[in-house]
């Protein structure tokens, strides 16, 4: 039985917290605590420095968590977890209880609950060991990638920050903490011991098709003294936006049987006659039997009319219109060619894109000839469209 964690009614809390260690198992009763306090029903916590991995269930709270070996276990206080309130707990025990503990900072827990699937990912990025930074999204990361990056940031970018948002712009996920105008006391979420400036280390990271859905993000101050963190928890506030499907009544339904298209097969039958018997016209220009096809063709013309106002319909006619061409090879001519790109003889547009055409090359050849010796004078009214005498050099 799948259950509802996020809807398009209530609003569901995710949180993103570094505990600096929870090993004590009272430690941990003290963040579940303070996760009561927030409502958060799910939360991804880093630097958990929990041996091992495994699942650990505390006050209907489950701890879901990756970490090096007991034998492997060093002083740097590594490892991740996904921690899961109530709801989620029945959500994700119902649905195959499915997890994966990819190293020690990175953990996946999927959760197959109604109306999406949810997959969270806890991770715990680690510094660079040149600088001993970790990433900071700045503001002037809004402007080149604007969909990853908000315009509140509150730092300025390093290196780390460059690939985090990179590695956003690669995968499709948008860093939510920034789009949401805030005070920098409920934005950053961390102060460095030396400087006592406060700087944004943690991030809520979403698919950006999902940006609608979040409502808020923030951090919050007053629950890191109880546990002894050096992080601010920061939450996030999803409310399901899903696009409303238009549904059909009986009188959009008995409506759409009564319509009939306009151009139907029997338009486009006539349309493909009236094509042939313009090139059968062409064909026979100057011969005894032009007066046939050429009145063949003005009836089928006649008996095709456009419907007024209807720019849909002209297309598709436009569209049919495309016929074969021959192309005259030393006084006989070629087998038929299909004619995919450009205009049909006789069409409008092409004399006017032929003297546009023409027009250009012939400044570019005064222009490179740099020569005094020939002028030529020229101008579009001398360029005329061929195909009305008998040595055409193409013919549709």
């Amino acid at each position: 039985e799948q259950t509802h964690i996020v809807s398009t009614t209530n609003i569901t809390c995710f949180g993103s917290w570094n505990v600096r260690s929870c090993y004590r198992v009272t430690k941990r009763e003290l963040i579940v605590r303070q996760l009561k306090r927030y409502q958060i029903e799910v939360a991804a916590l880093a630097e958990t420095n929990i041996p091992n991995s495994g699942i650990y269930v505390v006050n209907e709270y489950t701890f879901i968590y990756s970490r090096a070996s007991e034998k492997e276990r060093t002083r740097a206080a590594h490892g991740a977890a996904v921690c899961l309130g109530p709801k989620a707990s029945r959500a994700w025990r119902n649905s195959g209880s499915i997890w994966r503990p990819v190293n020690s900072r990175i953990v996946a827990v999927r959760i197959k609950c109604q109306s999406i699937p949810i997959t969270v990912i806890a991770v715990y990025a680690p510094v660079n060991p040149s600088n001993g930074l970790n990433a900071r999204v700045g503001v002037e990361q809004a402007s080149s990638a604007q969909s990853v990056v908000g315009k509140h940031a509150v730092d300025k970018q390093n290196q780390n920050g460059r690939r985090l948002a990179d590695f956003c712009l690669f995968n499709g996920f948008m860093i939510t903490n920034t789009f949401f105008p805030h005070k920098p006391v409920h934005q950053t979420t961390w102060m460095h011991p030396k400087t006592k400036k406060w700087h944004m280390f943690d991030y809520i990271l979403v698919n950006r098709k999902f940006r609608n859905s979040i409502q808020d993000v923030r951090a919050h101050r007053g629950e890191t003294g109880g546990i002894g963190a050096d992080h601010h928890l920061l939450r996030a506030k999803v409310r399901l936006h899903l696009k409303c499907r238009k549904k059909t009544t009986e009188t959009d339904q008995k409506y759409q049987k009564n319509t009939k298209e306009w151009f139907t097969h029997e338009i486009a039958d006539i349309v493909d006659k009236k094509a042939n018997a313009y090139v059968q016209w062409q064909h026979h220009r100057g011969k005894i039997g032009e007066n046939k096809y050429r009145n063949q063709y003005r009836m089928l013309a006649k008996t095709v009319k456009m419907k007024d106002h209807d720019p849909a319909t002209a297309f598709q006619i436009i569209r049919r219109l495309r016929g074969n061409a021959e192309v005259r090879i030393d006084g006989d001519f070629s087998s038929s060619i299909q004619m995919n790109t450009g205009v049909k003889q006789g069409c409008l547009l092409s004399p006017i894109l032929f003297n546009v055409y023409i027009d250009f090359v012939m400044r570019q050849i005064l222009k490179q000839a740099g020569t005094e010796g020939i002028t030529m004078n020229y101008r579009l009214g001398d360029l005329w469209y061929s195909g009305r005498g008998k040595n055409d050099d193409i013919r549709c």
